[in-house]
């Protein structure tokens, strides 16, 4: 039995703003409520860490007003939220979300908040259109179609899988004809490259910022795709600063971002 409650978050990047989430009794006297927001495949994958302050402190301390953002991944909506709020009446936010229940979360989060400056499309982003199997632990956190990430998931056993479709950002603009993006945030555990990939043009056209999370299944394999990201962008001219250390990054330095988040500006 699930029932959904409505509430005000406390704390976070939306805080203030508000959320609806569903409690399933059948876990709750089972053994007590389990957390949703984010922890099951940072915990699968050894990680297990909170939402850094930095991170939460860094795009604070952006100015997003009127701007057009673009929320790859947007999970069920919280930097949705907060992108909304901040970019005001004058600006826009389109977010991705792959998973249909996701998709939902984030739809009704920005329902229940009266933003009209959002757009929420059932699609994920990468290289090329097609189709992909996603996996997701069953504690609803965020899943992965990257196929060392979604086979660590699946070998627990009680993951859930949906294929859905993925389409390079560049035909998504150019079909739904969605505004040219300011600001992009990346988060797609482990595709990080292929969304990219599939943005060249738009990258190339726009030249918007980029925040990007870095994924990996293992430490040398986040170590390995931060260095093809880092030559990707550098190759395009663009600027990297690891946001958690505030140290400028290069392709030669890009180990020193396999955890956290680059903040990537057009030079």
């Amino acid at each position: 039995m699930r029932l959904q409650r409505t509430y005000t978050l406390r704390s976070g990047l939306a805080e203030g703003l508000k959320k609806r989430s569903a409690i399933d009794f059948r876990k709750t006297l089972g053994g007590g409520l389990r957390k949703t927001l984010g922890g099951g495949l940072r915990k699968t994958l050894g990680v297990d860490r909170s939402p850094l302050a930095e991170e939460e402190e860094f795009l604070r301390d952006l100015d997003f007003s009127g701007r057009t953002i673009f929320d790859v991944g947007a999970f069920v909506g919280i930097h949705t939220l907060f992108f909304a709020h901040r970019a005001g009446s004058t600006g826009h936010v389109v977010a991705f979300e792959p998973d249909p229940e996701n998709y939902h979360r984030t739809l009704t989060n920005v329902r229940i908040n009266g933003f009209e400056n959002v757009a929420v499309l059932n699609v994920g982003l990468g290289r090329h259109s097609e189709a992909l199997l996603f996996a997701y632990p069953d504690d609803r956190g965020q899943g992965s179609a990257e196929p060392a990430i979604r086979e660590k998931l699946l070998h627990r056993g009680d993951a859930r899988t949906v294929t859905v479709p993925v389409r390079p950002l560049d035909e998504e603009i150019a079909e739904r004809e969605l505004p040219d993006p300011d600001f992009v945030k990346i988060d797609v555990e482990g595709l990080e490259l292929a969304v990219l990939e599939g943005m060249a043009q738009t990258v190339a056209r726009c030249r918007p910022t980029l925040f990007i999370e870095i994924h990996g299944a293992d430490e040398a394999e986040k170590e390995r795709n931060v260095g093809r990201v880092a030559r990707w962008l550098s190759e395009r001219g663009y600027a990297m600063t690891h946001v958690e250390s505030n140290r400028p990054v290069t392709p030669s330095s890009s180990q020193l971002a396999r955890e956290g988040h680059l903040y990537c500006t057009s030079r």
